[in-house]
């Protein structure tokens, strides 16, 4: 069987791909110093096929920083990683005889390597998450490494130091979703002894094995080299395109009965020039002695009609806008009347609109009452146009979905406006469910910035189970059955109506998606997404217990753009809302 020539003085390695030949010395007759044994002196079995595969599939270290544990005194994969066009290669050993090598050698190379001014070599113990943090400041500013190269570590080791092992790569590759630990490993004798590894390699990571052939091409028969790929275990899809589509107002909503609902509902389709409109942005202002406009060309007229003198047109030109505007002022007539037509069904003619998804509750800082109660579609235009959850609606529905491609987005058809009959609701009754794998897990106080001393009181008596009965009953036997089989997790806003001794009366306000965008409120998406539930109950209800240590509010109703330069440009300050209110009253003044 071919074999690595473990006592001589340098080990040699070349490929077509590596485009040198690279020629490392190696102290088979040295004294391994911090070790039990001298396995960190020369190069093993496994660690030529791990070098060739890195040639052979060189995107994994190109432009990456990566981290070899257990390099031995040659680090030949960290030199080989480095010239395949790593930014950073440290390689690391617990046997400060090795480390002293490496270092040795990197000081020694010239101008003819330039490869090896990307490697560091360092000591580090496995198991020693404080060394393994100290390692990842020192060379890559605290965060996770992308590459882990482990070759032969494997070898007669007790279950205690390869457990400290497996540690000390998952501190290594942190929360990077992209981190990946590629490991080489022949089988030997000890494999029984070593099956504990692998198992807890299969609880921590995605593992996937491929044989690998000798460095020399030669083939014995015998699969006893593999390459051991591990990467981030990826969360459950609870956010997908698909589950983000049954989320949309107008797919849930008609399919439920009326008196689940707050409040009966209708829908207007919505022409493609009005989301092409809504994408562009902009938000119309009416002149002085305005109430309105028909069209946002008018605001074109009136700024060419104020500064008349400064401006002259063509008059073909002049003839073609107006063209121009007649057709938009028609077709913004016919949804304005399909729009206020639609109101005039809904109880006192008004309502709270909606559009696919969101609500523009962050713009009611433009409403007169500030709230988003409508009686007009120019009212409505308003606060669509104002809105930043719109613009997200209408621009990037789908960002946060785990199997987005290009392929999905909407287009400019199939929009709809939901225009809800208005409803003055008490905050203090809104509760937002989390729903996974079809059972309530959790329920949050709908305003998790302000403590309500009556709901407080109700809850206490019985520290919410009644109101977490009531809102289990509402989702198992009536809004569930109403929703697609295949929405399995989501997350509902609940309207709870105390009824006495009675318990609860619930209705429905909105059903979202089980994750971001949707904001979490009193819990954090870690902990509803956790595979254990950090609670014992089967559902955990929270609510401000307080009114010292309560949250802050999640949303400031004002505009991403007035928070931002009212908090010198990070939009992060915690006064930032109290300067932008001050920015706000100073423009108006």
């Amino acid at each position: 069987m071919p074999s690595v020539d473990c006592l001589s003085e340098s080990i040699t390695f070349t490929h077509p791909l590596l485009k040198r030949t690279l020629v490392l010395p190696q102290n088979p007759r040295q004294r391994a110093v911090d070790c039990f044994d001298a396995t960190s002196r020369f190069v093993w079995q496994a660690c030529m096929p791990l070098c060739t595969y890195l040639c052979e599939h060189a995107d994994i270290v190109n432009a990456r920083v990566l981290v070899e544990l257990g390099a031995g005194a040659t680090a030949l994969p960290s030199h080989v990683a480095a010239a395949l066009g790593a930014s950073l290669v440290v390689a690391t050993d617990g046997d400060s005889s090795a480390v002293q090598a490496m270092q040795e050698r990197l000081r020694d190379c010239g101008d003819e390597e330039p490869w090896t001014k990307n490697i560091n070599a360092c000591s580090l113990r496995w198991g020693d998450d404080a060394h393994a943090r100290e390692l990842m400041l020192t060379y890559n500013d605290g965060k996770p490494v992308d590459v882990v190269l482990c070759s032969d570590l494997l070898y007669g080791h007790d279950a205690a130091t390869s457990g400290a092992l497996l540690e000390t790569i998952r501190t290594l590759l942190g929360d990077n979703p992209n981190g990946v630990c590629l490991m080489s490993y022949q089988f030997r004798d000890n494999l029984l002894g070593e099956l504990d590894f692998f198992e807890r390699v299969s609880d921590t990571f995605e593992s996937e094995a491929v044989s690998l052939p000798r460095h020399d091409g030669s083939d014995d028969g015998d699969d006893d080299l593999w390459l051991f790929t591990l990467t981030q275990k990826k969360p459950p899809a609870y956010v997908t395109v698909s589950s983000t589509r049954l989320c949309a107002f107008d797919q849930w909503a008609p399919r439920c009965d009326v008196s689940i609902l707050l409040a009966p509902f209708k829908i207007v389709p919505l022409p493609p020039w009005y989301i092409r409109s809504l994408r562009a942005g902009g938000t119309i202002v009416a002149p002085e002695g305005h109430t309105s406009f028909a069209s946002p060309h008018d605001i074109d007229d009136y700024a060419a009609a104020v500064d008349d003198n400064d401006k002259h047109y063509d008059e073909d030109d002049d003839e073609e806008e107006k063209d121009d505007n007649n057709d938009d002022d028609v077709e913004r007539e016919q949804l304005k009347h399909a729009v206020e037509s639609a109101m005039r069904e809904l109880d006192d003619s008004a309502c709270a609109p909606k559009l696919r998804w969101s609500a523009p509750k962050d713009a009611t800082f433009m409403s007169c009452d500030g709230t988003l109660r409508c009686t007009s579609f120019d009212e409505v235009d308003l606060l669509m146009r104002s809105s930043d959850s719109i613009a997200y609606d209408v621009n990037t529905p789908f960002e946060g979905c785990a199997d987005v491609t290009n392929a999905d987005h909407m287009d400019d058809e199939g929009w709809t406006l939901a225009l809800r009959s208005w409803r003055a609701v008490n905050p203090m009754l809104e509760f937002r469910c989390f729903v996974r794998k079809g059972k309530l897990i959790a329920a949050s106080q709908r305003d998790p910035s302000t403590h309500f001393d009556t709901l407080h009181e109700m809850l206490s008596r019985d520290n919410g189970s009644a109101l977490v009965e009531a809102l289990d009953t509402f989702w198992e036997r009536k809004l569930k059955p109403n929703l697609p089989k295949s929405l399995v997790h989501c997350a509902f806003d609940a309207y709870t109506t105390p009824k006495g001794d009675a318990g609860y009366a619930v209705r429905v306000m909105d059903v979202n998606v089980f994750g971001p965008p949707t904001l979490p409120l009193m819990f954090d998406w870690s902990e509803l997404h956790a595979d254990e539930l950090p609670w014992s109950s089967n559902t955990e209800i929270r609510w401000v217990r307080e009114a010292t240590h309560i949250r802050p509010g999640l949303k400031s109703a004002l505009p991403i753009d007035l928070i931002t330069s009212a908090s010198d440009g990070d939009g992060d300050s915690d006064d930032a809302g109290e300067r932008a209110k001050r920015l706000l009253e100073a423009m108006a003044s």
